[in-house]
């Protein structure tokens, strides 16, 4: 599948992917951005386990952008995110990425994708759109 070409019937799913969040990548994930692994454990004792959720997102992109292979001089301008729920440690989480949109326009193409991250018990945890320009 070449998602840079013009003639696809939307919307079409690039990825589903599914992965585990444990301690040792949340550790790795807080190290890289300087913040505490779990942040919500202040607030209560039952969000001690609450998987930040901008690492969720990271490693969404991350997944998209590998399994993309963007061309070099790629932008990415936008970013849509609305967290609905929490994951917990250890969850089993699945993530779907959709083409929404692919126009050219003055030779720059525009790619709108969706991020779909739900639960293994098909709980909605975040949903997004991202918007990616390239040559």
């Amino acid at each position: 599948m070449n998602p840079f070409s013009s003639n696809q019937n939307l919307p079409l799913i690039l990825s589903e992917s599914q992965y585990k969040i444990d301690s040792d990548l949340v550790t790795m994930y807080s190290t890289s951005i300087k913040c505490e692994p779990f942040p919500f454990t202040g607030f209560s004792s039952q969000y001690k386990n609450t998987i930040p959720p901008m690492a969720i997102l990271t490693l969404s992109l991350r997944d998209l952008v590998s399994k993309l292979k963007l061309p070099h001089g790629t932008l990415h301008t936008g970013q849509e995110v609305e967290f609905i729920n929490p994951a917990n440690l250890n969850s089993v989480l699945s993530c779907t990425t959709t083409l929404l949109q692919n126009t050219v326009r003055k030779s720059i193409r525009v790619l709108i994708i969706k991020l779909s991250v739900e639960d293994e018990n098909k709980i909605p945890i975040l949903t997004g759109k991202t918007t990616l320009f390239t040559s």
